[in-house]
């Protein structure tokens, strides 16, 4: 949602800010910080995609009388 909002949100400025920051300015931080965000969850979600993965095969590799006793 964080990268959402830096992408695609208002630029909202505050006093200060708008007299020394364009709004260009502004918008290729918000995009640098939201692709740093990205990257963050690209490795993150790839992680998990690993831990999945190693789980399906131990469910997959399980025999059947483990799998009775499971329930």
């Amino acid at each position: 949602m964080e990268i959402f909002k830096l992408m695609f949100g208002e630029v909202k400025k505050g006093f200060l800010g708008g007299l020394f920051t364009s709004k260009e300015k502004t918008r290729e931080k918000n995009q640098k910080k939201a692709g740093e965000l990205m990257k963050n969850l690209i490795a993150v979600s790839e992680t998990l995609l690993e831990a999945i993965n190693m789980l399906e095969q131990e469910i997959m590799d399980l025999t059947d009388e483990e799998i009775e006793a499971l329930y």
